[in-house]
């Protein structure tokens, strides 16, 4: 699946689906970058990317922010093509379904295999404990 975003300068910004958890990111003139105390700049694992223009994309967010497909797929690093220059998206195997029971509002964390592992009570709450599993939580 390919996706294209036209940011506020109307760049065209073009996200394609390469694996479940791989997404590749192209576009854009101007790009900031930035890491968390976990990581360094020689890891190329990056916390977050900025093009100019948007969109602001960061660990953390759901995938959603991009297309409804991609809801529930929680970002967990950027890093860049170093022969391209083009950014890939990594997620979390885990993905986040929101369910309404008896009127009330859970989110399911489902495994890669499609699994219920777990049910919180927001999406907030579940994306912190997937980036806990993985202990990528970044420190606010």
């Amino acid at each position: 699946m390919q996706i294209q975003f036209s940011n506020r300068h109307n760049d065209v910004i073009t996200f394609t689906q390469l694996e479940e958890n791989k997404y590749l990111m192209q576009g854009g003139k101007y790009c900031r970058y930035g890491w968390d105390s976990e990581e360094d700049f020689q890891s190329k694992r990056y916390s977050f990317v900025d093009p100019s223009g948007g969109p602001y994309i960061s660990q953390g967010m759901t995938m959603g922010y991009i297309h409804q497909n991609w809801v529930g797929k929680i970002i967990n690093y950027i890093t860049v093509d170093e022969e391209s220059g083009n950014k890939i998206i990594i997620t979390y195997p885990e993905r986040i379904v929101k369910a309404t029971v008896n009127k009330k509002d859970e989110f399911r964390i489902y495994s890669a295999e499609g699994n219920v592992i777990t049910t919180k009570e927001s999406f907030n709450e579940a994306v912190k404990w997937i980036e806990d599993k993985y202990e990528r939580r970044q420190v606010s």
